[in-house]
């Protein structure tokens, strides 16, 4: 069994509604001898023994001459030993809006980009997702109201895997929603007049807010209380009605 293999569950008793559905390995936890396994039904990640997976038929690594970047809309692909398109869009499958979609297909990328960096091929799958932020983001699909949608349904998505206790897709929200920040205030400043400070929207601020504070919780309480208590922050921020104006912070050089 290797990342990237399809296998069927069986013989589970603590979650036996699983038990004959499909899911593909994402990586292998050698201190616990289990399987992170993304499920086909619903893209969550479970972890399970070796023993409770069946194998199922997969396609072969294509030879080094056949590995070739596919572009896809807004210039997201795989690299050498990156995701194809194929793989990525197939993850979106299911959802029931552009925003749960672009999610899904982002939390793939990064899922991929986790199990290469688990490897030591981390820099290279990282960057396919800041790249493929940008292209979404420079689409315009994150201005105004529909990148409030999007980034309030993330906020929301990311306190949801948290609270299932799956750490590792809060972990790489908490990351697509960091990346997020960048790219539109990137895209804002190009935008505007040059030398001009940019005028955050005020959706923004939560995403600002939980970043400064996981940063913070990271300095003495590590990785998981981090992430709760940036998350917290960030939905105490989201739902404040506030009059005050909308942030100004520096251009990006």
């Amino acid at each position: 069994m290797k990342p990237g293999h399809s296998v069927q569950f069986t013989g589970l008793k603590g979650a036996a509604h699983l038990n004959g559905t499909d899911g593909t390995l994402v990586r292998f936890n050698k201190a616990e001898q289990r399987w992170a396994v993304r499920c086909e039904a619903d893209q969550n990640i479970v972890n399970a023994r070796p023993e409770n997976l069946v194998l199922r038929q997969y396609e072969p690594e294509p030879q080094p001459r056949e590995r070739r970047r596919r572009a896809g809309p807004g210039g997201i692909g795989g690299g050498a030993e990156g995701p194809t398109m194929g793989s990525v869009m197939a993850a979106g499958r299911g959802a029931d809006s552009k925003e749960e979609y672009y999610l899904r297909t982002l939390l793939a990328l990064g899922q991929q980009a986790q199990a290469a960096n688990e490897r030591g091929q981390g820099s290279n799958a990282q960057e396919l997702v800041v790249d493929a932020v940008g292209a979404i983001v420079d689409k315009g699909e994150m201005d105004g109201d529909a990148g409030e949608r999007f980034v309030k349904h993330l906020h929301r998505r990311t306190r949801e895997e948290e609270a299932r206790g799956n750490g590792t897709n809060a972990e790489i929200m908490g990351f697509i929603d960091t990346v997020l920040i960048t790219k539109i205030v990137d895209r804002l400043a190009r935008q505007g007049p040059k030398d001009r400070p940019v005028t955050l929207p005020k959706w923004l601020h939560g995403s600002l807010a939980g970043s400064k504070t996981f940063n913070e919780t990271m300095k003495s309480g590590g990785a998981q209380l981090a992430r709760v208590a940036a998350s917290e922050r960030t939905r105490i921020v989201d739902e404040q009605e506030s009059d005050e104006d909308e942030m100004q912070i520096p251009v990006i050089p």
